[in-house]
C-alpha cells in the first residue's frame, strides 16, 4: 500500500514538472512571437518570468509588426510588463511605416508605455541619418527619439549633398517630420557637397 502511494506521488510530481516546462515553452504572449535557437526556462510562476537566449523577437500592433529585436539574452515579465535584453539589434517602425535600425549593449521594452530604452554604445540609423549616444529612448506613440550622453549625429541632405555633423549632450528627433532639436554644448559642421562652397562650423547651447 505504501509502495502504491509513493508511486502515485511520484507520478503526480513528474506530471507537474512536465507541465511547467510546457508552459515555459508555449506561454501566453498574445501579440508577441518568438524564434529561439537557445535554451529557455521559466522563472517564478507567480511573476511569470521567462528567459530565452539567442532570440528573434517580434511585436505586432493590429497584425502589423512595429518592433523587431535580435538579442543574446531576453527576459520577459508579465508582472512588470518589461522585456529586458542584452546585445539588442533590430528595427522599429514609425506610425507611417518608416524603418529605424538600432543596436546597443542592453535595453528594456516597456509594454505599458510602448517605449524602447537602449544604453551603452547605442547606434540608430534612419534613411539619411546616423545617431550615436550613450542612451536612447524611442516613444512609439509620438514617433520620438530621445538620445542622451555624448550624442553624435550625422545626416546627409538629398537635395544638396551637404553632410551635417553635430555633437551635443542631448538630442530629440522626430523621424516622421524630419525635425530635430539639440541641447547642451552643441558643436557642429556643415560639409558642403560642392567643392567650391566653404564648410560652415557652429557652436550653440540649443539648436
Amino acid at each position: 500500500m505504501v509502495s502504491l502511494q509513493h508511486s502515485i506521488i511520484a507520478g503526480l510530481f513528474a506530471f507537474f514538472c512536465v507541465a511547467v516546462v510546457v508552459f515555459s515553452q508555449v506561454g501566453n504572449w498574445n501579440t508577441v512571437e518568438f524564434q529561439s535557437s537557445g535554451d529557455s526556462n521559466s522563472g517564478d510562476l507567480i511573476n511569470r518570468e521567462s528567459y530565452f537566449s539567442k532570440v528573434n523577437y517580434f511585436k505586432f500592433r493590429k497584425g502589423i509588426p512595429f518592433l523587431h529585436l535580435q538579442a543574446f539574452e531576453l527576459n520577459i515579465s508579465t508582472l512588470t510588463k518589461k522585456t529586458i535584453f542584452l546585445n539588442p539589434k533590430g528595427m522599429v517602425f514609425t506610425n507611417k511605416g518608416v524603418p529605424i535600425n538600432y543596436q546597443g549593449q542592453q535595453g528594456i521594452f516597456f509594454k505599458n508605455k510602448e517605449e524602447l530604452f537602449l544604453e551603452k554604445e547605442v547606434t540608430v540609423k534612419m534613411k539619411n541619418s546616423t545617431i550615436a549616444s550613450d542612451k536612447m529612448v524611442y516613444k512609439f506613440s509620438s514617433d520620438q527619439i530621445i538620445s542622451t550622453g555624448g550624442v553624435e549625429s550625422s545626416s546627409r541632405s538629398e537635395r544638396t549633398g551637404d553632410v551635417i555633423q553635430i555633437l551635443s549632450d542631448k538630442a530629440i528627433f522626430w523621424p516622421k517630420s524630419s525635425k530635430s532639436k539639440y541641447l547642451g554644448n552643441v558643436q557642429g559642421e556643415v560639409k558642403r557637397g560642392k567643392v567650391y562652397e566653404e564648410n560652415v562650423s557652429f557652436t550653440s547651447d540649443r539648436l
